[in-house]
């Protein structure tokens, strides 16, 4: 048997953990942890988690990312790509391969299930989430804050070819960081900015359904649709938000307060939640404050 490094051994005593005691609906558990990470996660048909740095050694002002991670379901952690730079939300897309939103060069970068990268499209401005339609077409919003100068009011399209077109301008759109589609087809766009959820119709027509509840500066983070529902992780506040399609809003888990612990929902502690997935009738949220990151988990 191989020697396993300090950290995989903790991420396997963890995953092992959780595999051998069961999880029951609406207990939070955490699966791994230990790693720097400070972005998004996506997990491939295996159970591999990857997760992009998008931070890196600099700041949120000046981030400094170059690495896609990608912790398998054994517990072995290691980069996945180091061609990234500054990444932000990742996806699978129809192929398998997987595409990342490349902010600061304001690309979006398509690598390989063999970890060979290329670039896919460009001159998209600061690309945040990416979500894919059914005819292969991306999606991403951009996101700015007052040290950017991207305007953050705006969703890209690109197809297939990789030919960049605007999608959709609007003033709602404040630094969009999460985008789904519900089963109408319906896009819904997570504001990192002023926390406010947004509806986005095929024809194109953009309401708010929700507002997530929070003091100015606590941010709102990535989100997923599950069976109906709405599923955002509240990076400000330290939980994770459900919102109904009617804009229904309540606390699916987290007390609040920021920290790491597991449990009954309610009571669970989060730190800074930001990537969310879903995989096997569970969210699997990625907490990156405090230093390193956690990979955490809620049975639906």
């Amino acid at each position: 048997m191989k020697t396993m490094t300090r950290l995989a051994l903790c991420i396997s005593l963890a995953l092992t953990h959780a595999l051998a005691f069961g999880t029951e609906r609406g207990t939070v558990t955490t699966i791994a942890s230990g790693f720097p990470c400070s972005g998004g996660l996506a997990i491939d048909r295996e159970g591999s988690f990857y997760l992009s740095d998008f931070m890196g050694n600099g700041s949120p002002q000046n981030p400094m990312g170059t690495t896609v991670r990608k912790v398998t379901a054994d517990g072995k952690a290691e980069p996945f790509t180091t061609d990234v730079r500054t990444p932000t939300g990742l996806i699978f897309g129809p192929s398998g391969d997987l595409y990342v939103s490349n902010a600061h060069p304001n690309s979006i970068v398509r690598v390989t299930p063999e970890g060979r990268s290329s670039v896919f499209a460009e001159q998209v401005a600061w690309p945040s989430a990416i979500l894919f339609d059914e005819r292969g077409h991306l999606f991403t919003p951009n996101c700015t804050n007052a040290s950017r100068s991207a305007n953050g009011h705006s969703i890209y399209e690109v197809d297939p070819e990789g030919q960049v077109s605007l999608y959709l301008t609007s003033e709602l759109l404040q630094c969009g960081v999460g985008l789904v589609f519900d089963d109408d087809h319906n896009m819904y766009v997570s504001n990192w900015i002023d926390r406010r959820i947004l509806k986005v119709t095929p024809d194109r027509q953009i309401s708010v359904i929700a507002t997530i509840p929070g003091q100015p500066g606590e941010a709102i983070a990535n989100m997923v649709y599950v069976d109906g529902e709405l599923y955002v992780a509240g990076f400000g506040s330290n939980r994770v938000w459900q919102v109904t399609l009617a804009g229904n809003v309540s606390v699916l888990a987290g007390s609040g307060k920021p920290g790491r612990d597991d449990g009954e929902a309610s009571k669970a502690s989060f730190n800074q939640p930001n990537g969310i997935a879903v995989a096997d009738d569970a969210l699997y949220i990625l907490d990156v404050g405090g230093g390193s990151a956690a990979i955490r988990r809620i049975h639906l």
